[in-house]
């Protein structure tokens, strides 16, 4: 499986470190503007299926070509240019997920659809295992009044005591 991976910061290298892990992916093609975000982890985990592009996800031109030959894309990049990509992905009949609110992707489900173009919005932490949680706990009980959700937050620097310096919290 050949996977198109936009993105390389926190998220996007702790996905580059998990896709790593499978055997079925044949490539991963990481677009990041700034490719010195990854030279430490590419010293780290030097691995011959990571193709590494420099890329303006603005550019329609330089995108669609990446997103053609994927056989799904991971949109990382932030939320500014979830709407922009789907639609790309749409065009280009690739498969997409991303860690993003779907009210951001509103209006493009026929549209995906027609196309044979599944988008999953919303898998990420927050939103995403967040919400299947709360699903699961509310679930549970007769009757919710009210239910509040915070998730996250940047952990102190001591606390990415871990090969990929990242750390969730809940």
């Amino acid at each position: 499986m050949k996977v198109l991976l936009l993105g390389a910061g926190a998220q996007g290298k702790a996905t580059l470190y998990d896709l790593l892990k499978n055997p079925k992916i044949t490539e991963v093609t990481v677009v990041e503007k700034y490719l010195a975000q990854l030279e430490d982890f590419i010293k780290r985990w030097p691995d011959p299926r990571i193709v590494m592009v420099s890329a303006d996800a603005n550019r329609k031109e330089e995108m669609l070509p990446l997103m053609q030959r994927a056989d799904i894309v991971i949109d990382l990049l932030p939320t500014p240019f979830r709407r922009h990509i789907a639609e790309l992905c749409i065009e280009a009949g690739t498969d997409m997920v991303n860690t993003s609110f779907q009210s951001h992707m509103e209006g493009l489900h026929n549209k995906a659809a027609m196309a044979g173009v599944a988008i999953m919005p919303e898998a990420g932490l927050d939103p995403g295992i967040d919400l299947i949680l709360a699903g699961n706990a509310i679930r549970r009980f007769n009757k919710v009044e009210d239910f509040v959700s915070a998730c996250g937050g940047v952990p102190a620097k001591e606390a990415c005591n871990n090969p990929i310096n990242y750390k969730i919290s809940w």
